[in-house]
């Protein structure tokens, strides 16, 4: 905000201000030693403002001036209304999540068959890297052949892959199954990996498909499936030069919080709002993730599930004009 002038009369000031706001700048006076100054609110129409303070001062009883008060009345009746709604609609989203999940992301009345489906298959996927991974006898185990049959490219093709800078070389023989599986293993090391995966395809899947109905959730889910395992692909061997692979469903769960993230911001419903403190844990955690302090994450996964999410809840709310 910042001061543009001042103006001798009060009555003037009150007329050059309602002026203002008919033209779209919103502008406030304040009485100062016997002068009414002008004050702008919005930085980029300062040097507008002053050209209309110039023009007035010329003539302030002019017409134009004279007959704004009625129009500036009716455009504030407006603006109260708006804002009163937008008060009412935080008020019920808020009462909507009482008993808030994770981070406040509020609870799930519900599961959808496609969320319960990519919950079993992840756990049972990785539960057989948990207790079957090790080889014996130089013999590969079920949960060796499991993972490299989800991998987005199989063990005897990573060096190939790395080599020739084509993460799609298993792919192309016709195994194009792995466009999407890497989503369901999760690090055979620990609980953590799938703990904090299914815990948000929980709260935000949960949701997301009461919201959207399974069909098309699962359209959704399969695109960022796709995007957030390509980007990830290419960004191992075209950034780090190395395939050296990856799993999990947090490609996913950020493609949901962004494709929520954006409803939230656009198109407000209950089903879909994020409240503040949500959207921050997951902007931070995305964050340091990026700053290496969690060690070898995805992070290519995790950027191009996100911008799924983001341009489907985007183009979701064009498609609504």
């Amino acid at each position: 905000m910042r001061q543009i002038g001042k103006i001798e009369r009060p009555e003037r000031a009150v007329r050059f201000v309602d002026y203002l706001l008919t033209q779209g700048i919103s502008a406030k006076t304040e009485e100062h030693n016997d002068q009414w100054t002008i004050w702008i609110h919005d930085e980029n129409q300062i040097d507008q403002a002053k050209s209309e303070l110039d023009d007035f001062r010329l003539d302030p009883d002019h017409s134009r001036y004279t007959e704004a008060k009625h129009e500036a009345t009716a455009i504030r009746k407006v603006e109260h209304k708006e804002n009163e709604q937008r008060r009412k609609n935080i008020i019920n989203m808020r009462g909507k999540f009482k008993n808030p999940g994770m981070g406040g992301a509020g609870g799930v009345s519900s599961l959808g068959p496609v969320t319960k489906t990519l919950m079993i298959i992840s756990v049972v996927v990785t539960l057989s890297g948990i207790f079957f991974y090790a080889t014996k006898e130089n013999r590969p185990s079920i949960g060796y052949w499991v993972y490299d049959y989800a991998g987005f490219v199989s063990n005897s093709d990573r060096d190939a892959a790395t080599v020739g800078k084509d993460p799609l070389v298993t792919i192309k023989k016709g195994e194009i199954w792995r466009f999407v599986t890497p989503i369901f293993p999760h690090d055979p090391n620990g609980i953590f990996h799938i703990l904090f995966n299914m815990i948000w395809l929980y709260i935000l899947g949960g949701r997301l498909e009461n919201y959207l109905g399974s069909r098309n959730f699962l359209m959704l889910c399969l695109f960022m499936a796709l995007g957030s395992n390509l980007a990830e692909a290419f960004g191992q061997v075209l950034v780090f030069g190395q395939y050296h692979g990856f799993y999990g469903m947090s490609g996913v769960v950020y493609g949901l919080f962004g494709f929520m993230w954006m409803k939230t911001l656009y198109d407000p419903n209950p089903l879909t709002f994020l409240p503040p403190r949500t959207i921050f844990i997951m902007v931070v955690w995305f964050l340091i993730c990026w700053a290496g302090v969690m060690g070898g994450v995805a992070n290519y996964a995790h950027t191009g599930g996100l911008a799924v999410g983001v341009v489907a809840g985007i183009w979701g709310k064009l498609m609504q004009k």
